[in-house]
């Protein structure tokens, strides 16, 4: 006899089966909480992580995790959702839910990487993560159970015993509609490549694929058992709660589920008593890699014997699959949740103002949304996370750093130190001579290790001790004023290491603000776009002259990290406008793919912004550099300079002036001469000079083609041999 039927002796002595009612089984998906799974400071497991709904942390737990789609709506994309593979696929029902896997992250790039200079070409966010066992800190994983309750018409009885639940992972399309403009078309195409079909429209399967250190093959989907671990049951009889309160399950001892059909898992239910009647429970633990923006949709259902159980016929009629308000789930339909999104979180833990500067001179929720669009949650810091450091503390780092001794009168005389200088800025005028970078950076340990000391609580060890982040203090800021430019360097702030960055006041809130994103961007992992620059005459073929911005391509400047359609207005560029966000590059980066590996599976993408480039002769007029678009007879043994130049490209930079810029590519080929080649009668050589421009000399007459070629930007010139 199966579930659902009973042997009852007549009187007469022979035995009948009566047929009962129809028989259904219902399905509850529950959120345990975020402190089910122990998190252990020297163990295997510290994540921080909670389920939001929207934007709000779920706090009442166990919760709904709700079946989103009901046996009454029939919008084809509702039912794609709701439909296993393969009759289903990614869509997103017009009614979704979105909940947020929410990552505390508050590391940041170590001092002693270089990852901000050459050091980072070979080596990425996600590299540094795993090099120093970050990843137990930033991997999730967040609790779930599921109850299985079975029913005979409307009352419940016991699981035969032989069920199971399946669970199958779908990777709806990714969220795009906070980016727009460059950025946003950037994303388009990147997701329309790697996604499980690699071509356009990019209809999901697009979480981090392998290559850039995700969980998804290759030109498939997410497997079930790369993203859920499953733990034990423990203390029946509390159904609906967490067992034994926090803190109850070790990160060690989950498991891995069960493989069913492909991507699919199967988790066993554990028999537990509900008011007298057997019920089934598993605890599924969601375990995604920690991509921002990956979005996970779960579909559940019941088998027994391996079979949907709705497969079944039981008193002559079909088992029925009901989701947690007893609403019928057609077949071939699962109950289906809202998309689940990984984000991630940094907070500020301390902010000292110097020099009077002010926490309203921040836009902080600009920041923010700045961030936000790349699934980064940059909390506001609070009233308690700023510190105002006095004048006489001032005074006292600043001998501290340049007079140990005492020996300097300067630093007896009150005008140095009185309210104006120091409101003025962070040097006196005495010390403007020795105002370097090295300096400034001294003086922000000093002074962030003083204001450690003061706050209550006290922050102990400070992150100039906690360089291995052990920590989960959050980030450091110095805001300060200078009252002239720094004698080694111009710059307006620098991340220096070590979750500490400073950054000075600028002529605006608005700039002011763009300088601390930028830095904030450091802190990141993210690397410059555009900065050396030099205004130059420019003479086009037709003989017009003008004014253009020369980039650097190399000095500071990282090219394979940015978009270049978007890389003159990059977040992290010196030629961006106040209002610039992160290039799509870098936000692929701060979401936590392998910018290494984008870079290489990417690259002619990434450089398509260079397109109609040009190789231009570099002349010096009257003391100025001078470039022109033709390119005159070169005599035999005689040289002359070119440069290939990236496409001209209108920007706005932060002062808010109008400009036109082009990019210096003449040396990106590794080698820099590997990207240039010459052919025709005549012959050249090549030689590279500053590490910025190609020396042509004529080695034979005749004419010349001389070809620049990288990463799918070309561009080629004829001149003759004379």
């Amino acid at each position: 006899m199966g579930i659902g039927e009973k042997t009852w002796v007549a009187p007469t002595g022979h035995r009948t089966v009566l047929q009962l009612q129809r028989i259904s089984y219902q399905i509850t998906l529950l959120y345990l909480g975020d402190d089910r799974i122990r998190t252990e400071p020297t163990g295997a497991y510290r994540c921080k992580v909670e389920l939001q709904r929207g934007a709000a942390r779920i706090a009442s737990v166990p919760a709904v995790i709700e079946n989103i789609v009901s046996h009454a709506n029939n919008h084809a994309d509702a039912v794609a959702a709701a439909t296993p593979a393969p009759a289903g696929d990614t869509r997103n029902p017009p009614a979704d839910q979105v909940l947020r896997v929410m990552i505390t992250d508050n590391h940041a790039l170590r001092a002693a990487d270089d990852f901000l200079g050459t050091g980072g070409d070979a080596n990425s966010k996600t590299d540094s993560y795993q090099a120093r066992n970050w990843m137990r800190d930033v991997r999730p994983a967040v609790p779930f159970r599921v109850i299985v309750r079975c029913f005979q018409g409307g009352a419940p009885i016991d699981l035969a015993g032989n069920e199971k639940v399946l669970i199958e992972v779908k990777d709806p399309v990714e969220e795009f509609s906070q980016n727009q403009g460059a950025p946003r078309q950037f994303l388009d195409r990147f997701f329309n490549r790697f996604n499980r079909t690699g071509a356009a429209p990019d209809r999901g399967d697009d979480n981090a694929p392998v290559p850039f250190d995700g969980v998804r093959p290759a030109n498939a989907g997410p497997s079930t058992t790369d993203v859920f671990k499953k733990a034990a049951y423990a203390a029946p009889p509390v159904l609906h709660a967490a067992p034994n309160g926090p803190n109850s399950v070790t990160f060690g001892s989950l498991s891995a589920p069960t493989p069913h059909g492909g991507t699919r898992a199967k988790f066993d239910l554990t028999a537990v008593t509900e008011n007298g009647v057997q019920v089934g429970v598993a605890d599924p633990v969601f375990f995604p890699w920690p991509a921002g923006g990956d979005n996970y949709r779960f579909l559940l259902t019941v088998l027994a014997d391996d079979q949907d159980v709705r497969d079944r016929v039981v008193n002559g009629d079909e088992v029925m699959l009901l989701d947690h308000e007893h609403q019928m789930i057609p077949k071939p339909r699962a109950y289906v949740t809202g998309r689940f999104v990984v984000w991630r979180r940094v907070h500020f833990r301390l902010v000292v103002l110097v020099n009077n500067t002010a926490a309203a001179d921040i836009n902080w929720a600009s920041i923010r949304t700045i961030y936000a669009r790349d699934f980064m949650d940059v909390v506001i810091p609070p009233a308690s996370a700023f510190f105002n450091l006095a004048l006489a503390t001032w005074r006292n780092e600043l001998r501290s750093e340049f007079d140990p001794g005492g020996t300097n009168a300067n630093f007896n005389v009150p005008a140095n130190f009185n309210a104006a200088s120091y409101n003025a800025g962070m040097f006196p005028p005495f010390l403007q001579p020795s105002a370097t970078m090295a300096r400034l950076e001294h003086m922000t340990n000093r002074i962030i290790r003083h204001a450690c000391t003061q706050v209550a609580p006290p922050v102990n060890p400070d992150p100039t001790v906690d360089t291995a982040q052990d920590r989960d203090w959050g980030l450091f800021m110095m805001f300060c004023k200078l009252s002239a430019p720094l004698t080694d360097f111009s710059a307006a702030g620098a991340y220096i290491g070590d979750r500490i960055f400073w950054f000075a006041q600028q002529s605006s809130a608005a700039s002011t603000t763009s300088t601390a994103a930028h830095e904030l961007g450091h802190a990141l992992y993210l690397r410059h776009s555009h900065t050396d620059r030099t205004r130059v005459n420019y003479v086009d073929a037709g003989g017009a002259a003008s004014q253009i911005t020369l980039v650097d391509g190399l000095d500071n400047n990282n090219m394979a990290d940015h978009d270049q359609n978007d890389a003159f207005a990059c977040l992290m560029s010196y030629t961006r406008p106040v209002t610039a966000n992160p290039c799509g590059g870098c936000t692929l980066t701060v979401r936590f793919y392998d910018r290494v590996a984008v870079a290489r599976d990417f690259a002619n993408e990434m450089a398509s912004g260079l397109s109609a480039a040009r190789i231009v002769q570099r002349r010096v007029v009257g003391g100025n550099p001078q470039l022109n678009e033709t390119i005159p007879n070169l005599p035999l043994n005689n040289t002359m300079d070119v440069l290939a130049l990236g496409r001209l490209t209108p920007y706005t930079d932060r002062a808010g002036n109008n400009l036109q810029g082009r990019a210096n590519i003449s040396c990106l080929g590794q080698p820099p001469l590997s990207a240039w080649s010459k052919s025709g009668a005549g012959d050249v050589s090549f030689t590279v000079v500053a590490n910025n421009r190609i020396r042509v000399r004529g080695t034979r007459r005749g004419a010349v083609a001389v070809t620049y070629q990288h990463n799918g930007v070309a561009a080629s010139v004829n001149f003759t041999v004379t």
